[in-house]
């Protein structure tokens, strides 16, 4: 793969493209009909550890099950629980670090989301949001929550939840609004929502 030359012209050129397509974008945000809907409140300890998403409760498999459309979305895991951000923190870096044994091909390690730097050394600071993660999909929320519970794909960047959270008890609102069919403004409110909500965990 040829290396980016950060001072070529042509490639400031296509920087700036960008960022005048992304004002574009921003310039018609208060056309876009977000609707918010009723958050979904769950305790990852409920959640069955047996990698089946076929036999979770029936409230969860009901609420996946309303979560089944074509619409684009954006969304949010609010901590309800009483956790502290070093709590969390701590649990998520002992289960990175003994999550799989090298010994054991059988078992796979599970792809994570990550712990932002500012986060990672400074978790003894407790934060001014209560948020666990943000994201957006284009289409398929059901599939993405499905992922973030800890039943997808091992090599999926998700939460993971029943991997880590179960044992903690850790309560959580799932927050979520459908943007109709504005499909290529969903990564940019993700950033918008991102950087209003500082979450604990993603790449921000």
């Amino acid at each position: 793969m040829q290396a980016i030359n950060l001072m070529d012209d042509e490639f400031a050129e296509q920087i700036i493209k960008k960022a005048h397509e992304l004002k574009i974008k921003a310039e018609k945000l208060p056309e876009i009909e977000i609707k918010w809907n009723k958050p979904f409140e769950f305790q990852c300890n409920d959640l069955l550890f047996d990698g089946n998403i076929n036999n979770q409760c029936s409230v969860i498999q009901s609420f996946i099950n309303c979560l089944k459309n074509d619409l684009p979305a954006i969304y949010y895991f609010e901590i309800l629980s009483e956790h502290s951000q070093k709590t969390i923190i701590e649990k998520i870096r002992f289960y990175k670090k003994n999550a799989y044994d090298k010994n054991n091909n059988d078992v796979k390690r599970r792809s994570i989301c990550k712990i932002p730097k500012k986060n990672d050394e400074n978790f003894n600071n407790e934060p001014n949001s209560r948020c666990l993660y943000c994201g957006s999909i284009k289409i398929g929320l059901h599939k993405r929550f499905k992922e973030h519970l800890g039943f997808g794909n091992e090599s999926t960047y998700s939460l993971q939840l029943v991997h880590w959270a179960k044992d903690i008890i850790l309560r959580l609102n799932f927050h979520y609004a459908y943007l109709e069919k504005n499909k290529e403004y969903t990564e940019l409110l993700e950033e918008a929502l991102t950087d209003y909500l500082n979450p604990l965990l993603g790449k921000h």
